[in-house]
């Protein structure tokens, strides 16, 4: 077993006891407060002083302005939604002209089956096509582009 695993079983079972311990304790809470009236007598809790949340009255104003940071909240969430999944390869089709010298490599993951490139922030294999060209070969530290009519080596570090 190695080092690591055996200190995930550790850590595992460390909080398996904090969770039985903090539910049997949960557990004996509920009964103790389910007790009779008399049990509620002796430890100074009645009925009538339980903590029930009084409804809190807002102003027309205090409510527009919270209808409006609500609205400014979801048109900020609306912003920040992925335009697709990082984790799934699709082609993405580019919407305007890309010549290669507006490509930036960003970044290749390597592996001699199936290397990957970030190019201009999109994840690219073999065959897909960047703006006007298609990745012809992902090496350790370049992409070769070709546009119909001519190569072009992206570096990683240029």
């Amino acid at each position: 077993m190695t080092e690591k695993a055996r200190k995930e079983i550790i850590i595992t079972s460390v909080l398996v006891l904090v969770l039985v311990f903090v539910g049997i304790n949960t557990i004996a809470g509920i009964k103790k407060n389910k007790g009779s009236g008399a049990a509620r007598a002796q430890s100074g809790v009645s009925p009538k002083h339980t903590a029930v949340p009084k409804p809190v009255k807002k102003s027309p104003t205090e409510i527009e302005k919270e209808k409006e940071s609500l609205a400014m909240l979801e048109q900020e969430a609306e912003s920040m939604k992925l335009k697709r999944d990082a984790f799934v390869h699709e082609q993405v089709a580019s919407q305007e002209e890309i010549t290669p010298s507006d490509l930036i490599l960003c970044g290749i993951i390597w592996d001699e089956d199936s290397p990957i490139a970030i190019i201009n922030g999109v994840i690219v294999r073999k065959g897909d096509k960047v703006g006007t060209s298609t990745v012809k070969d992902i090496e350790e530290n370049f992409v070769l582009l070709n546009d119909g009519n001519k190569d072009y080596k992206i570096n990683l570090n240029p």
